[in-house]
């Protein structure tokens, strides 16, 4: 399986703005870029804060762009979002008996992407309840002979920044227990942290990216703040097989030059002296 992993796109109503940006720019462009560059992906992941105030309008802004896609999409939802305004807006997305954004999608490759809902509704925090990890439970027992891939917007694990850690993932040792169970978990897709975020409890490996829009800044010390940056709109393609999987981060937004690593670019002294891509090179950029 072969999947499109994109997160924390924070969308607000058409025309308005956000720390200096305009996520649904951002958006665009991220789609745009994808279409060209991942034609060929299967699936495509956005694992929370779709919006940033739960707003219909901006729900209805992604639906009509997720409309345009080949691909069929897997949403979560973060702690910007709103539950009951989501449904309003995708009505047919899968829910689960309790009315929980979560859901199933079985690859023919034997792989198997299982969906989490951790939004707690009036908090930042997230949480899965005995009721969502009971989901998670029978879903994992039915999927006992596949390799499983978990995508959540809280990650399983604290990222060391201490402002993005106070509002993580509440009782991640019920979490823990029930993927001990199950063997087949190899790797848990996640958001919340709006960086570039790797990590591994066990055998199963944890993935966070950066925003199409804003960013979290890295830093460690201050545990009252969290430092926002404009650092380069990612997303991420990631191949799932039963046996591994890779990850690659674009960088959408990066618009430094582009060169053939050879000998023509060797005396440059300044980027503007880097050659351009030949022909028929060109069409990767």
């Amino acid at each position: 399986m072969r999947l499109v992993h994109l997160s924390d796109p924070h969308l607000v109503a058409p025309g308005e703005r956000l720390f200096g940006l305009d996520p649904l720019a951002r958006l665009d462009a991220a789609l745009a870029h994808l279409r060209h560059h991942e034609p060929d992906a299967e699936l495509l992941l956005v694992t929370g804060d779709l919006t940033d105030r739960g707003e219909d309008r901006a729900y209805a802004a992604l639906k009509q762009r997720l409309a345009a896609l080949p691909q069929p999409t897997v949403l979560l939802l973060g702690n910007h979002d709103e539950r009951a305004a989501f449904r309003r807006t995708f009505a047919d997305h899968p829910r689960d008996d309790g009315g929980f954004v979560q859901s199933c999608v079985d690859g023919a490759d034997g792989v198997s992407l299982v969906a989490l809902d951790t939004l707690v509704r009036g908090h930042e925090h997230g949480a899965l309840d005995g009721g969502r990890l009971a989901w998670l439970e029978r879903r994992l027992a039915e999927r006992a002979d596949r390799a499983v891939y978990l995508a959540m917007h809280h990650p399983p694990v604290a990222c060391g920044i201490p402002g993005m850690d106070a509002i993580g993932l509440a009782d991640v040792d019920a979490f823990w227990a029930v993927v001990a169970e199950a063997p087949q978990v190899r790797h848990v897709f996640a958001g919340h942290i709006h960086r570039p975020f790797f990590a591994r409890r066990g055998d199963v490996t944890v993935s966070t990216l950066p925003s199409p829009a804003h960013q979290v800044h890295l830093q460690y010390a201050a545990a009252d703040v969290v430092l926002g940056s404009h650092e380069p709109g990612c997303y991420g393609v990631a191949t799932l097989a039963p046996d591994g999987f890779d990850l690659h981060v674009r960088a959408f937004t990066d618009t430094s030059p582009r060169f053939v690593l050879d000998a023509g670019g060797y005396g440059a002294t300044t980027p503007s002296d880097l050659p351009p891509v030949p022909h028929p090179y060109d069409h990767l950029i």
